[in-house]
């Protein structure tokens, strides 16, 4: 199903994605008690001791301001298999794999990632926002395959292509170069996400 995705090269929201068996234990993964347990390779938040919150209500200069502001951690796809989730989207040896925490009404961004991304909500709920993209030239000042922020689109009067809420067990498929804003719903919000080249 996935490399259909894939090929499909469409938003897509699944629901009821995989076990409720897989999510506990994914849950359990994405705590920081397990996490600190791991050899992460990369960790953005300034205390090891709790978990700062992202906090995207302003817009980031630059991609080095987002992840010091940006709550996550980058796990080894080794790690799935270990805890033995049968799933595959834990099965993509050239998968990059983060998991993601943020609060209440933070938001992060308009911006494109030059990857495919698979996001599966573990905890809360999000709001995403997707832009095709025909809009790439009207929100980037240069249009290439890095990631970058937009520019203040407030004006451009430009509605979302497609729009889809991620509860708990749902998973979203967002295609290369597709323009993306998420809205946090919930407290304690937790996602882990799949990047593929």
């Amino acid at each position: 199903m996935l490399e259909y995705l894939l090929e499909l090269n469409k938003p897509v929201l699944i629901g009821d994605y995989t076990t409720r068996r897989n999510l506990d234990i994914l849950n359990e993964l994405s705590s920081i008690d397990t996490l600190k347990k791991l050899d992460v390779s990369v960790w953005r938040w300034r205390d090891n001791d709790e978990i700062n919150y992202g906090d995207f209500n302003y817009l980031a200069q630059n991609y080095k301001e987002f992840c010091d502001r940006s709550p996550n951690a980058n796990i080894k796809q080794s790690y799935f298999s270990e805890l033995d989730i049968d799933d595959p989207l834990f099965d993509f040896e050239r998968g990059r794999y983060w998991v993601w925490w943020a609060s209440r009404e933070s938001v992060t961004p308009l911006h494109k990632d030059p990857f495919n991304n698979f996001v599966l909500q573990i905890r809360g709920t999000k709001l995403w926002n997707l832009y095709s993209l025909d809009y790439n030239s009207d929100f980037y000042e240069k249009n290439d395959n890095n990631f970058e922020f937009s520019r203040d689109t407030a004006n451009l009067g430009v509605s979302p292509t497609c729009r889809f809420v991620t509860k708990p067990n749902e998973l979203l498929f967002v295609p290369s170069n597709w323009s993306h804003e998420v809205y946090c719903i919930d407290d304690d919000t937790l996602s882990l996400n799949c990047f593929l080249n």
